[in-house]
């Protein structure tokens, strides 16, 4: 009797665990599905995302509102409304969905002559235009099949793997948190870009006066500086661009200020009737323009061989970019 009780014991023990694996994977495999759900505005689109129809999308969300014992989004008119659990849920879905694809994507080995893979990197339009050509010509040198996709700059999320498929971020280190690998590139200094007929503005101008100014911006700028985030809280840009190319163009023949990198400025004044200004720090902290440009990436991926051959070729780049 004890050996067929202990027999019975072992079996319902075995078949729980086999439960607690099918319940596990059967959610591994749902991930995706729960993605598209929670970032979708109807149903319809939910399942576009997904690549299932609506009835087994539909079904897809009711093993899951079961699960949760939630609502998780209610679908309107008004498109869709997540509750607080859907809210929590919908970062760790995706950073869980992206530790999955990385994992997947880990190449132990990396020719980059032979590789065709696709390189993702995030900066703002500023640094795309004056810091990214050294690194491109760089990359496609070694690496000549590959293909580069230059994403807008966004706040760097807490969680690295909510970058999603991004493989390196180009910013300032004013960004840098313990969440991410960081290597300082170049620095830099913030001056001014003004028309030559500004007869607001000399040669130089103290940051104070600097600031009373009418100033530009592009929409994919971030906090490069201390100046920068000043000029934001101060609400003083009279001129809002898609991106940094254009900026310039359009402050000719007006008395609107571009607030920069020392070396984005100067490209321009070589093609445009445009001059640079030295912003003095008077009265303020000694490090207020000045910049210092990194590179970012997910910690976990630190010792893929990819990694390592582009973070390299990010530390030349920028050598090259300052002399």
């Amino acid at each position: 009797m004890e050996g067929a009780r202990s027999d019975s014991l072992i079996s319902k023990i075995r078949l729980e665990e086999e439960i607690n694996v099918r319940t596990r994977t059967l959610w591994l495999n749902i991930l995706p599905t729960l993605d598209a759900i929670l970032n979708a505005n109807s149903l319809t689109e939910a399942a576009e995302k997904a690549f299932l129809t609506q009835p087994a999308l539909s079904i897809a969300l009711r093993k899951a509102r079961s699960h949760f014992d939630d609502e998780l989004v209610v679908f309107g008119q008004g498109g869709a409304t997540l509750t607080e659990l859907g809210r929590e849920l919908k970062p760790r879905i995706a950073a869980a969905l992206q530790t999955s694809r990385d994992a997947l994507d880990l190449e132990l080995t990396f020719e980059p002559k032979a590789s065709s893979r696709t390189i993702r990197i995030m900066t703002n339009s500023y640094l795309e235009m004056a810091f990214l050509p050294f690194l491109l010509r760089k990359i496609y040198v070694e690496a000549p099949n590959v293909e580069v996709v230059v994403e807008p700059f966004r706040p760097l999320p807490k969680n690295p793997n909510l970058l999603e498929s991004v493989d390196i971020v180009i910013a300032s280190n004013f960004f840098a948190t313990n969440e991410y690998r960081c290597m300082d590139l170049f620095e830099d200094r913030i001056t001014g870009l003004v028309w030559n007929e500004n007869s607001l503005v000399g040669d130089s101008m103290p940051l104070d006066k600097w600031l009373t100014l009418r100033h530009a911006t592009a929409a994919t700028a971030n906090v490069e500086a201390p100046i920068v985030g000043t000029l934001q809280s101060n609400k003083s840009f009279a001129l809002h661009s898609q991106s940094a190319v254009s900026l310039p163009y359009m402050i000719v023949g007006t008395d609107i200020v571009v607030t920069g990198m020392s070396r984005y400025c100067q490209q321009f004044t070589k093609v445009l009737p445009l001059r640079i200004v030295d912003i003095v720090e008077s009265g303020c902290e000694d490090d207020e323009c000045d910049l210092s440009v990194a590179v970012y990436w997910k910690p976990h991926r630190s010792n893929e061989p990819f990694m390592q051959w582009l973070i390299q070729l990010c530390e030349i780049a920028g050598k090259e970019f300052v002399d």
